[in-house]
């Protein structure tokens, strides 16, 4: 975990009995742009159920 971000920095996954290489993850800068990405889009329709 990135200590300023709480964000995760390295993920390992298990698979086939046997632990995966780690990844290294990069996080983008919350700029407009890409911080518009994560904002999904509803279909027209969708009702939500509860």
């Amino acid at each position: 975990m990135d200590r300023e971000t709480c964000l995760p920095v390295r993920g390992e996954r298990q698979q086939g009995g046997g632990w995966e290489r780690p990844s290294d993850l990069e996080w983008l800068k919350p700029t407009p742009d890409n911080l518009e990405k994560l904002v999904a889009p509803v279909p027209e329709g969708f009702t939500e159920q509860r």
